[in-house]
């Protein structure tokens, strides 16, 4: 333990670093101190940092914390980290969860739980390591459809846990995550051709869990946060969640929930796909073009470049993404794009309700809302979305089936 500290208020909105001296005893040790809570923090340097040990974007406790616990550290790629190569250590003491990096920063994304005196998980963060990267300075802006002009909100250059933006660079296809819930899970190592194998970490992680009345619920996806839910009874409900109803799902846990299960670092959120208004982050930029075919997918690189059509860019990439597919929680390949957005898009003019983005392959590629149209699974979601309407309060949705997609985050104005 740490008898003497020196706390430092580390602020990160929006990327904007500034730090505030707060004496807590004598010593020479700094601590970087998150002022703002999230259940994901990025780390651009070494050192020893604290967070609150509170719900996502909220001030609720998380309870009687007895210990904090890395569930694990993945660099992204076929190669194994040894533990405490991302995160060195963590702990708990007097409402903050400490966690120390090595003071060589190794790129990659951890996890830490606070847990009981019994051992049971209470909440977990994901730590997110870019060595000197500034999320701010390399956002970049969306087309407003309504002028041509990149004026729609600031986008992470790159998905949720990517720690690259470079073109067919395996670091910049991130983690994956399950529609409406804050804990990420491991894409494609890029080793495996046909792209079975996730990253490799720290930890064997758990057998997926098929839901029912007790599992299938926010609570237990809470104290489970490495297991993946896939629908139980009734099969047809495409949904981690678990309703005895066919086809009637939450579209809550990332619509009106947001501030509790946003997966985005605090001043960052999840995109809307489309809105009652009209807005949106893709539907900005292409209005309801959505299936004209655009000859961006490029098959040799796997992934597709919009620099140019999405905004005022030479590169906004967007890698091909991997997903745990909803009827069996495996890994998958999928040689296309999908991404998250937080909310069903209205159906009256795009034909089905809508929450992943989908950019195809075969050569062509077209970008289109995600065919499907059932919350039975658990759907990705594109975290980078125009937050325009958003201030102090992050908007929550839900979605489709159980895959996991990459996510990209958008600066809170």
């Amino acid at each position: 333990m740490m008898a003497k500290i020196k706390i430092y208020l580390f602020l990160l909105v929006a990327g904007l670093v500034s730090f505030t001296s707060c004496e807590k005893s004598d010593s020479d040790s700094q601590v970087k101190f998150f002022i703002n809570p999230a259940n994901c923090f990025m780390v651009p340097e070494p050192g020893l940092y604290a967070f609150q040990a509170v719900k996502g974007k909220t001030t609720e406790s998380v309870g009687a914390v007895a210990k904090a616990e890395v569930l694990w550290e993945s660099f992204g790629t076929h190669t194994k980290p040894n533990v405490g190569d991302i995160v060195a250590d963590a702990y708990y003491q007097d409402g903050l969860i400490y966690f120390l990096t090595p003071s060589s920063l190794n790129d990659g994304n951890a996890v830490i739980a606070a847990k009981d005196a019994a051992g049971n998980i209470l909440w977990s963060w994901h730590i997110w390591v870019c060595k000197g990267w500034d999320a701010t300075a390399t956002a970049q802006t969306y087309y407003n459809k309504s002028n041509g002009i990149a004026s729609f909100g600031a986008v992470m250059d790159r998905n949720l846990g990517a720690t690259s933006a470079t073109i067919n660079d395996i670091k910049s296809h991130g983690l994956l995550y399950q529609w409406g819930r804050k804990d990420p899970f491991l894409g494609w190592d890029g080793y495996n051709a046909n792209g079975h194998t996730p990253a490799a970490s720290t930890t064997t992680w758990p057998a997926s869990v098929k839901t029912d009345e007790e599992t299938g619920t926010i609570e237990y996806a809470i104290a489970h946060p490495m297991t993946y839910l896939y629908p139980g009874i009734p099969s047809s409900n495409v949904d981690w969640y678990y309703t005895k109803e066919h086809n009637v799902t939450d579209n809550m846990r990332w619509n009106e929930r947001l501030t509790l299960y946003d997966p985005c670092p605090a001043g960052w959120t999840l995109p809307e796909a489309r809105t009652t208004n009209k807005q949106g982050l893709w539907y900005n930029a292409l209005e309801n073009n959505w299936n004209v075919v655009y000859p961006y997918w490029d098959p040799t690189q796997l992934g597709v470049n919009l620099g140019g059509k999405l905004g005022n860019y030479e590169t906004i990439w967007f890698p091909e993404s991997s997903i745990l597919y909803y009827e069996d929680g495996k890994l998958y390949r999928t040689r296309q794009v999908y991404i998250w957005s937080r909310n069903v898009s209205p159906a009256e003019e795009d034909g089905l309700p809508f929450k992943a983005i989908e950019v195809t392959d075969g050569g062509s590629g077209g970008f289109d809302p995600s065919p499907y149209g059932m919350d039975v699974t658990a759907y990705s979601m594109y975290c980078g979305e125009n937050a325009q309407h958003h201030t102090e309060a992050w908007a929550a949705s839900h979605s489709f089936r159980a895959l996991a997609l990459p996510t990209r985050c958008v600066a809170i104005k």
